[in-house]
């Protein structure tokens, strides 16, 4: 089980890196059906479009062209449209294609949570097209959990003793 003090480390960037079902809050067996097929994905730092990102972090793709479409073909392969993503920061670094290009790509509903290397690509473009919320701090429910979700890691956040910190 992960805790506040009991975090995994994630060591390569990936777009399943933490998953759980969502409860349903409402017992109708229609719904009950639809919510067991949903899933809710973090994800962080995929820096689609950084060239210099292969290199600095060893990445094992020979093109940038490689990794962006290798990174988008796994995302897709896990995520559907039902599904909900939250990008804790870094999608997107030092692109030379317009955002939109990578987003239009990218299946699910996704919320943004802003990074340090997010700053420039989001003033280019139209969030509203793509993204169900943009923020710099997220806190969301489950049902049984609450969470924090930043970019960056907090020594102490609102609700600590009862919330957990998702971090990029």
């Amino acid at each position: 089980a992960v805790s506040p003090t009991n975090r995994p480390r994630r060591t390569v960037p990936r777009c399943t890196t933490n998953s759980y079902h969502s409860e349903p809050p409402q017992k109708n067996s229609a719904y009950k059906k639809e919510w067991r097929n949903t899933m809710n994905y973090f994800t962080s730092d995929l820096h689609l479009g950084h060239r210099n990102i292969i290199r600095l972090c060893n990445r094992p793709f020979a093109t940038i062209e490689e990794m962006d479409e290798t990174l988008i073909r796994n995302w897709n392969a896990k995520v559907t449209n039902g599904d909900t993503v939250y990008i804790l920061g870094d999608l997107l670094f030092r692109n030379e294609k317009p955002a939109e290009e990578y987003l239009k790509q990218l299946k699910g509903k996704k919320h943004l949570i802003i990074g340090n290397h997010d700053r420039d690509w989001v003033k280019k473009c139209n969030l509203e097209d793509f993204f169900e919320s943009v923020n710099n701090l997220h806190f969301i429910s489950d049902g049984k959990r609450q969470m924090t979700l930043c970019h960056y890691p907090m020594m102490s956040w609102p609700h600590m003793t009862r919330c957990y910190m998702v971090f990029g």
